[in-house]
């Protein structure tokens, strides 16, 4: 029997998950055949219960309620506050974790919405494309709140991305490095 790869929804903390929380209230509701949507797993701190409690009211909101086994904690690639010199050495750390979760569970979709938790996760999984070990969907929602110009780590993952979504239009002008990857279906929280 062949393995059925995942599909990942990274967590991030507060207005992240709140918004994931939206997106997957849409995502599921709107969907025909939830079947592929599953196994569906939520990637979320170690150090975030909040978020961990937002998605499972949600999901039994959703009548598909999340177990344990729905969810894989992750170190963070930054904390709330972290001063940028430590973070390059827990970014680091982050990115050699995801590499190793990514090539051992080859996610089919990797969903996030900008936490900085979401950036080694999607570069392991651009990379595990390269190596053409499965392929892997990189979708990026970005935040309601991003009306001018795009989020940090959307900028750092744009070339990477099979597609962002922006929820304002003239976001889609924005010419980010030659890209053309950044879409518009309209207000979507």
């Amino acid at each position: 029997m062949e393995d059925i790869h995942p599909v990942w929804c990274i967590l991030g903390s507060g207005g992240h998950t709140a918004e994931m929380c939206i997106i997957l209230q849409g995502l599921l509701r709107q969907t025909k055949d939830i079947s592929k949507y599953k196994p569906m797993k939520f990637l979320v701190a170690n150090t975030d219960q909040t978020s961990k409690d937002k998605v499972q009211l949600t999901m039994s909101e959703l009548e598909q309620p999340a177990t344990e086994d729905d969810f894989i904690y992750i170190p963070r690639a930054r904390e709330v506050g972290q001063s940028w010199f430590t973070t390059v050495f827990s970014f680091l750390y982050a990115l050699l974790w995801s590499f190793w979760l990514v090539f051992k569970e080859k996610p089919r979709l990797i969903l996030c919405n900008g936490p900085g938790t979401c950036v080694p996760f999607c570069l392991a999984g651009f990379v595990q494309n390269l190596a053409r070990r499965s392929k892997t969907k990189l979708v990026y929602v970005e935040s309601f709140c991003r009306v001018n110009d795009i989020s940090m780590s959307g900028r750092i993952l744009l070339p990477y991305l099979d597609v962002m979504i922006v929820q304002w239009e003239p976001l889609t002008k924005i010419e980010y490095l030659g890209c053309k990857k950044i879409k518009y279906f309209g207000n979507i929280l």
